[in-house]
């Protein structure tokens, strides 16, 4: 690892001892790490995690948005729904967390956002070995990515509906637990 980032053995090392401590990676008896095995609990687990806080970060969203941040969210929705087949699904990937955290820091709330990244890193690896399967679908038409639940949020957003703004992030969520 230390090789391919082009950095020295510590930093590598800091890193992992902190992906392990969040649970991110988990430590084999031989002292090295991976990424622990996909189960259906675990899954379940992070899924109803994400509902909680997530639906929860865009329902205090409601009372901090401004004009401008919808403008922004608009964009980062638009350019993330017109990810194509040879941008690929890690675009997709990386263009969809760039619109969810935009929604997340609206709600002012630093300590929900710190938890909701640690949700995203543990699910990180899951979402890396499902992103194999839809890789191929991506811009096809075939591939939902979650642009009209994006839409939904922005809408109700908008109009300052913390519960349908917490029902579009849920759908989404769920959609992509489904």
């Amino acid at each position: 690892l230390s090789a391919s980032l082009g950095t020295s053995h510590m930093p590598v090392r800091e890193a992992l001892r902190k992906l392990t401590g969040e649970n991110v990676l988990v430590q084999c008896r031989n002292g090295s790490v991976m990424v622990p095995e996909i189960e259906a609990r675990v899954l379940e687990d992070l899924c109803r995690s994400r509902l909680l806080l997530e639906g929860r970060a865009v329902q205090l969203a409601t009372v901090h948005v401004r004009g401008a941040d919808i403008r922004h969210l608009r964009n980062l929705a638009q350019a993330h729904s017109q990810v194509s087949h040879g941008e690929g699904i890690y675009i997709s990937l990386q263009r969809n967390q760039e619109f969810h955290f935009a929604v997340y820091r609206m709600a002012k709330s630093p300590i929900l956002v710190e938890l909701i990244e640690i949700l995203w890193l543990r699910l990180g690896p899951y979402m890396r070995v499902l992103s194999q399967h839809l890789a191929p679908l991506v811009g096809t038409g075939n591939f939902r990515n979650g642009a009209q639940y994006h839409q939904d949020l922005i809408n109700c957003l908008s109009e300052r509906d913390g519960s349908g703004a917490r029902f579009a992030i849920e759908s989404d969520i769920r959609a992509t637990y489904g």
